[in-house]
C-alpha cells in the first residue's frame, strides 16, 4: 500500500511508536537498527520500499493508523521531532549509542511528544530505568543538541558518537584508561606482572590477586549496561584482516582460590548457594577492552620485562568469559611469571552446537595463526608455550602445518585432550622437531572425547588405545588420575592436581618427562604415564 504522510519523519517515528506500545504486530522482531537506518535514506519512497520488505501489509497500515492520528493533534513538539531525529543518527552509526539509546525512558518520552502525545497511557508502562542509558541520552541532546536548529551532517554524528563513547564507555582502548580503571579498583596497590605470586603485600591486603590476560578473538561483540562483551557469532560482517581483535582483560583471583578451580557464583537452581558475585570468593573479570593492535602492543611492553608467554586457547561449549576465566586460572596456579595470552575462538557455548564448533574452529586457523605471529613477530619474546585444549587443538594443528617450521619462538606445545583425528595428528607430527618439547596429554576416562570418537568413527588424539605416540613429541597417559565426582574428565590438564603440576614443571622449570614427579615409562605402549 501507499503510505500518506505530513513528513519525512513520520514513517519511521510512527514505526518506532508501534514498536514500543503495542505488542501485537511483527516490529517486535524488527531490530532498532534496521529501524534507525532508514534515517539515511533520502528518498522517500526508498524508505517507504524497505520498510514494505520488513513488515506485512497488516502493520503497514497500523503505521498509517499513527500517521493520521498525528495529523489530528493540535500541539506537536518540533523540537522533539529534532532532538530524536539526531539522536536516531548517531545510534544509527554507533552500536554502543544505539543500545544506550533504545534502553533510555527518555527515548520513549521523545517518541510520544514528537507524535504529538499519542496513547499516553502507554508511556512508561515498563517503568524499569537504566541510569547510564539515560545518562547517555542526556548527554547527547544536553551537549550538542540544544543549540541545534537542524538536522546533523554525518560527520557531526560521527563526531558526537566519539564524545559519548569517551565519556561513558568505560571498556574504551587506550592505555591511559586502563590504568585509570585499574587503580580505582586496586586502591592505587601497585601491580606488577612478573611479581603477583611473590607479594604477600598485594594478598594480604585486599583478599585477591590482580592479573592482565591479554587476548585475541574472532568472535563478534556488542554491547550491554557496563559496556562491550563478546557474543558466541562469528565476526564475519568485516573483512577478513578486520576478524581478529585484540585487546586484555583485568581479572582477578581470590585468596581462597582451590587449585584446579574456577570459582564463580553458583547456578540459580543450588538456591542455598551465593549467586552473586565476590572478588574475595570468585573469579573476576573487571575489564574487556578492545583495543587496536598498536595500543595492544604498547600495553604488553610496558605490563612486563618477561621474555616468555604463556598462550591458551579453549575448546568447544566455551564462551568468551569461560576462556578468560580458564587463563586466569592457569596463569595464577602454574605461577607463571610472564605473559599471559588467550584466543577465543567464536564457539557457540551450547552443548548441542557441536557441529557449529567443528565448522567454526575450521574457520578461526588463519586467525590464531595471525594472533601467534602477532605474539611473537612484534613483542620479541624468547619463548612461547602453547596449551591448546580439545577441539582447540585443530586450529593449533592446522597452523602447526601451515607453519612448516618456520616458527622458531614457540618453546612448548601442550595438546591437552585433543580431539583431533588421531591420524590426522600423527601425519603433522614431522613438524613437531621445530619446537624444544611437544606434549601430548591422553586419557581412556576422557568422555567428551570418547563421544567424539563414537561420532566419527575413527579414534581420537586425545583417547586413542593405546595411546598415540609420534615422532619429536611426549605422549602421557593420564587414564590413572582420579576424576571428581560427576566430572567428565575432559578438562583434567587444569582442573587435576597432578597434571598442572605436571604442566608446571614442564612449563617453568622445563623438566623432561622421566625426571617429573609421578612419571613412570611404560615399555609395551612405548609412552609415558602419569599416575
Amino acid at each position: 500500500m501507499k503510505i500518506q504522510r505530513i513528513s519525512e519523519a513520520d514513517i519511521l517515528l510512527s514505526a518506532l511508536y508501534l514498536k514500543i506500545s503495542d505488542d501485537k504486530h511483527q516490529l517486535r522482531k524488527v531490530s532498532y537498527k534496521k529501524l534507525f537506518s532508514l534515517i539515511f535514506i533520502d528518498d522517500f519512497r526508498e524508505q517507504e520500499d524497505k520498510l514494505l520488505a520488513l513488515l506485512p501489509e497488516n502493520d503497514i497500515y497500523k503505521i498509517q493508523g499513527v500517521i493520521n492520528t498525528r495529523k489530528r493533534q493540535r500541539y506537536i513538539d518540533e523540537q522533539a521531532v529534532l532532538r530524536l531525529i539526531n539522536v536516531i543518527k548517531v545510534g544509527a552509526l554507533d552500536h554502543y549509542v544505539n543500545y544506550h539509546v533504545i534502553r533510555s525512558e527518555r527515548f520513549k518520552e521523545d517518541i510520544y511528544l514528537a507524535l504529538g502525545k499519542v496513547n499516553e497511557s502507554a508511556l512508561n508502562k515498563n517503568n524499569k530505568r537504566y541510569g547510564k542509558s539515560d545518562d547517555v541520552y542526556n548527554f547527547i541532546i544536553e551537549s550538542v543538541l540544544k543549540e541545534s536548529e537542524s538536522f546533523l551532517s554525518r560527520s557531526e554524528v560521527e563526531t558526537l558518537a566519539e564524545e559519548v563513547k569517551e565519556r561513558f564507555d568505560t571498556r574504551r582502548s587506550s592505555v591511559g584508561d586502563f590504568e585509570i580503571i585499574r587503580s580505582s579498583i586496586y586502591s592505587n596497590v601497585e601491580i606488577k606482572s612478573d611479581s603477583i605470586f611473590t607479594d604477600e603485600k598485594i594478598n594480604s591486603k585486599n583478599g585477591y590477586t590482580p592479573l592482565s590476560i591479554f587476548w585475541g578473538t574472532n568472535r563478534a561483540n556488542s554491547y550491554y549496561t557496563e559496556g562491550l562483551y563478546f557474543t558466541n557469532e562469528r565476526n564475519n560482517s568485516v573483512g577478513r584482516s578486520e576478524q581478529l581483535r585484540v585487546g586484555r582483560s583485568l581479572v582477578t583471583v581470590p585468596n581462597l582460590h582451590k587449585k584446579g578451580e574456577i570459582e564463580r557464583p553458583e547456578k540459580w537452581w543450588k538456591f542455598w548457594k551465593n549467586k552473586t558475585e565476590n572478588v574475595n570468593q570468585h573469579i573476576v573479570i573487571h575489564t574487556i577492552e578492545l583495543m587496536d593492535k598498536d595500543k595492544w602492543k604498547l600495553s604488553l611492553l610496558q605490563e612486563s620485562t618477561e621474555k616468555e608467554g604463556l598462550l591458551f586457547i579453549h575448546g568447544y561449549n566455551c564462551s568468551f568469559d569461560d576462556a578468560i576465566y580458564r587463563a586466569a586460572q592457569l596463569k595464577f596456579d602454574l605461577k607463571f611469571p610472564g605473559l599471559t595470552f588467550c584466543f577465543s575462538w567464536a564457539s557457540k557455548a551450547q552443548i548441542e552446537s557441536y557441529t557449529v564448533d567443528e565448522a567454526t574452529i575450521d574457520w578461526s586457523a588463519t586467525h590464531l595463526e595471525e594472533f601467534i605471529d602477532l605474539i611473537t613477530e612484534k613483542l620479541k619474546l624468547s619463548k612461547l608455550h602453547i596449551i591448546a585444549h580439545s577441539m582447540g587443538n585443530r586450529a593449533l594443528v592446522d597452523v602447526i602445518k601451515q607453519w612448516d617450521g618456520r616458527q622458531d619462538k614457540v618453546h612448548t606445545v601442550v595438546f591437552a585432550a585433543p580431539d583431533v583425528d588421531s591420524d590426522k595428528m600423527k601425519n603433522t607430527s614431522s613438524y613437531f622437531n621445530a619446537f624444544e618439547n611437544v606434549t601430548l596429554y591422553s586419557s581412556i576416562n576422557d568422555i567428551p572425547v570418547n563421544i567424539s570418537t563414537a561420532v566419527h568413527k575413527y579414534q581420537r588424539a586425545g583417547n586413542s588405545t593405546p595411546p598415540l605416540v609420534m615422532e619429536h613429541a611426549d605422549t602421557i597417559d593420564v587414564s590413572k588420575i582420579k576424576k571428581p565426582l560427576f566430572s567428565l574428565g575432559h578438562s583434567y590438564f587444569a582442573e587435576a592436581y597432578e597434571v598442572f603440576n605436571d604442566l608446571y614443571y614442564l612449563i617453568n622449570e622445563k623438566v623432561p618427562a622421566l625426571k617429573r614427579n609421578g612419571i613412570t615409562y611404560k615399555d609395551d605402549w612405548k609412552c609415558f604415564v602419569l599416575s
